[in-house]
């Protein structure tokens, strides 16, 4: 398989004054690698049914106003979020996918730390995420917080996550944030 590794960094200025950073790293592979790697789901599209889709959290909870722009759903068990991937949303399903796009499992674990911390309006600092494998359209998968914990002196909020399907671990995550005020 012909794996070729990328690396993007970015810096937002305003007014001259660096404001953020971030930083990028995936691996792409051609058509065909794609088509391997996939194997059976590899260009396929589970059927749509939004009936389907667990009921969100309230959105005021992660500071949006609409159910269609909530990304979790409560499970039984303290700590854990089911990912609701709503093809229906314009922009995390801005085109046809044959797996959860990665900006959709980053948001849920956004909003699982918000809920989690319990300021619906916080601002992420700073974020570290890790995907270890594809997140199926048609397979439940749950977010399970493995640690919150204060940043002293700092007013923010530290929360690590766990993104798992199947059985298996399928994405990490680590979020900074910090109260709007």
């Amino acid at each position: 398989m012909a794996l070729v590794n990328k690396k993007m960094a970015f810096e937002c200025i305003r007014d001259g004054e660096l404001i953020a950073t971030a930083e990028v790293t995936w691996s792409c592979v051609s058509e065909a690698s794609y088509a391997r790697l996939r194997g059976s789901r590899h260009a396929t599209f589970p059927t749509d049914s939004s009936e389907s889709l667990p009921d969100p959290v309230r959105p005021q909870l992660v500071g949006r106003t609409r159910d269609i722009d909530v990304v979790i759903a409560p499970t039984a068990m303290d700590g854990a979020w089911r990912l609701r991937a709503d093809r229906r949303h314009p922009v995390m399903f801005e085109h046809t996918v044959d797996h959860v796009p990665g900006m959709v499992a980053m948001e849920a674990a956004r909003q699982a730390a918000l809920v989690v911390v319990g300021q619906p309006c916080a601002l992420p600092l700073a974020g570290k995420f890790t995907f270890d494998r594809y997140i199926e359209l048609d397979e439940p998968c749950v977010i399970f917080v493995n640690r919150q914990r204060r940043v002293p002196d700092s007013g923010a909020n530290m929360v690590d996550f766990t993104a798992v399907q199947g059985g298996h671990t399928v994405a990490t995550a680590e979020i900074l944030l910090v109260a709007d005020e």
